[in-house]
């Protein structure tokens, strides 16, 4: 599949230590929630910057019906062996 994106949020905690939660995978050009997975590896993805925060408000609006969703906390990363395994 040629279009595949990665969001996710991105926190540093107070000892510096970066990581992410609530990661969307994106794949293909719809905004349609068809599956989610619980991951406990920090695994491999590197951030790569800014996301499409168009997207992130479309897909919480369309999947959660919440609108004005802050994208401010969200990056874009690069996907590692698991998430292209899902």
């Amino acid at each position: 599949m040629s279009h595949r994106k990665v969001y996710a949020e991105f926190f540093t905690n107070n000892s510096g230590k970066e990581y992410r939660k609530k990661t969307l995978l994106h794949f293909g050009n719809s905004t349609n929630l068809i599956g989610s997975a619980v991951l406990t590896n920090p695994g491999s993805a590197k951030l790569i910057g800014e996301p499409n925060s168009e997207f992130i408000k479309s897909f919480y609006d369309d999947n959660h019906h919440i609108k004005n969703t802050d994208t401010n906390i969200w990056k874009t990363f690069s996907p590692d062996s698991t998430m292209l395994q899902l």
